[in-house]
């Protein structure tokens, strides 16, 4: 079988932005999605395990943070 296979995952966290200039805090949703023409032995794209310093980044990055100051246009 040939193709494009794709999953998808989607991250929450929670945090605020700024917009005009009142602040808005709320739980947002950061999504990857990745793609290959070929699947791993068991069936994958890839293990959703690959994934855990996606997570590790949002929550360093972008949790519970200002995303103006973080983010261009959030």
């Amino acid at each position: 079988m040939s193709g494009l296979w794709r999953i998808g995952k989607k991250f929450r966290f929670e945090a605020t932005r700024e917009v005009d200039g009142r602040l808005d805090g709320r739980t947002f949703t950061a999504e990857v999605v990745l793609a290959s023409e070929t699947l791993s032995s068991p069936g994958f794209v890839v293990d959703f395990g690959v994934l855990a310093p996606v997570k590790k980044h949002i929550d360093a990055v972008l949790d519970h943070q200002l995303l103006n100051e973080v983010v261009p246009d959030p």
